[in-house]
């Protein structure tokens, strides 16, 4: 017996803003989209490690300062070349005070520090559904 292979894309969603990952997952879920969320980066990263997400969802702002933006580098060096691969989008009030630029997109990852952010997309708190869902649609490819 063949199983089929499914089409339901996954997004996680790392935010200790519950509010927000709640309201996040209701807009995707509703878009079909498969959503697991993490409070925090440790927890994220033994998530996306236990299932690989399509795309992540990041608040860069965590408990731990700029928890965040050291996730997204350990992601891009992680050893399982699925996770390095993976689509990150950056929701955060950080910009307001720290301006970021994401990587291009036909980037390598060879960055160093003071240069792009590994990311795909920067979104600023508060965002709008609409455009949050037009992201995440754009890197999964559905869009």
């Amino acid at each position: 017996m063949c199983s089929a292979i499914s089409s339901v894309k996954r997004v996680l969603i790392i935010d200790g803003d519950t509010e927000f990952a709640a309201e996040t997952q209701e807009i995707l879920e509703r878009d079909s989209i498969s959503v697991t969320r993490a409070t925090c980066c440790a927890e994220g990263m033994l998530a996306a490690e236990s299932e690989p997400p399509d795309a992540i969802v990041l608040e860069a702002m965590l408990p731990n300062g700029t928890e965040g933006f050291h996730f997204v580098w350990n992601l891009r060096q992680h050893r399982d070349q699925r996770l390095r691969d993976v689509p990150v989008i950056i929701v955060s009030h950080i910009n307001g005070t720290i301006p970021f630029r994401v990587s291009p997109s036909d980037s390598d990852w060879e960055y160093g520090p003071g240069e792009f952010l590994p990311a795909q997309c920067f979104l600023d708190k508060p965002v709008e559904p609409e455009e949050l869902l037009e992201q995440v649609r754009g890197v999964l490819g559905r869009g």
